[in-house]
């Protein structure tokens, strides 16, 4: 009967997965197109071992000349006039980055009414959007912290929750963590979160494009993330926990859910260790089971 409910939660997580695929490729970016297999079976283990899957979204990278006018920030130039940038780069949210042919790391913001795959940088960066639009900013561009101390005009830096980047009350060092969740962000650090494996596995079949583990938890009371499942749902955390028992890796497991006082009705997958240990450090998170009992 395990197998039964373990196939069954797989289907649908797959099904929401290639729903929501176009969006995670990232915002503003270049680079290969995810592809779907339509004779692949979604419940079948066949295809584990079809090679790598593709490389995850690249940090957006600058390179400021010297002397270049109008500025620089934190190593971006600034975009001139009609987003003009030094040769070779593009104007993305008021920054010139690198052009490259790989997606950028890109994120969301919770208002964007998109709710598969979790918000903010997966890197634990910040977000920063455009703030002069008729509408609240959705979609915005991964950039690092020191960008935030002097945002282009008209920009600004934002937290995975969609409030405002500030960091002044940050303090402490990054307590110990779990190797395959880490703690990130803030004063743990950027790109901390490993690829995650069921979206990269998913990803080696050709049905979809894979990401990573997702930063989560970072505000400005709150010093420092979680890695966890990058895929948002109460149900997830059993197909997680499925995925390694089916692998043998059981020491993973077992899974459970976290919330986040600021995400209300949000639920995030995690080992139930990590989920419990980070909840023993931090405010405003609770970790519930899979139908949402207390932990």
């Amino acid at each position: 009967m395990r197998t039964q409910t373990t196939l069954g939660t797989r289907t649908r997580v797959e099904a929401v997965l290639l729903g929501g695929m176009a969006l995670a490729v990232g915002f503003g970016c270049s680079g290969p197109s995810p592809t779907v297999d339509a004779g692949t079976d979604a419940g079948v283990d066949a295809g584990r071992d079809a090679g790598p899957p593709p490389p995850l979204p690249v940090p957006a990278r600058g390179a400021c000349p010297e002397g270049y006018e109008p500025g620089c920030v934190a190593g971006f130039a600034l975009c001139g006039e009609e987003g003009s940038c030094p040769e070779g780069q593009v104007c993305s949210l008021g920054l010139c980055r690198v052009e490259t042919d790989e997606p950028v790391e890109s994120c969301r913001l919770p208002n964007d009414g998109f709710t598969v795959f979790s918000p903010g940088c997966p890197s634990g960066r910040a977000c920063l959007v455009f703030d002069e639009g008729p509408h609240p900013p959705r979609i915005g561009l991964c950039v690092p912290r020191e960008v935030c101390e002097a945002p282009p005009e008209g920009y600004s830096c934002r937290f995975y929750d969609g409030s405002p980047y500030d960091d002044s009350a940050w303090s402490g060092e990054c307590p110990p963590s779990f190797p395959d969740y880490p703690y990130c962000g803030g004063i743990c650090g950027e790109d901390a979160c490993p690829r995650d494996p069921v979206t990269s596995w998913l990803a080696t079949r050709g049905l979809m494009y894979p990401v990573a583990q997702s930063c989560l938890g970072v505000t400005g009371s709150r010093p420092f993330g979680v890695c966890v499942s990058p895929v948002e749902g109460r149900w997830v955390a059993d197909y997680y926990q499925g995925y390694y028992g089916d692998r043998g890796e059981q020491e993973v497991g077992p899974f459970a859910v976290l919330e986040f006082q600021e995400l209300p009705g949000k639920y995030y997958a995690l080992p139930v260790a990590v989920c419990l240990d980070y909840q023993s450090r931090v405010e405003g998170v609770r970790c519930v089971d899979s139908v949402g009992n207390p932990l």
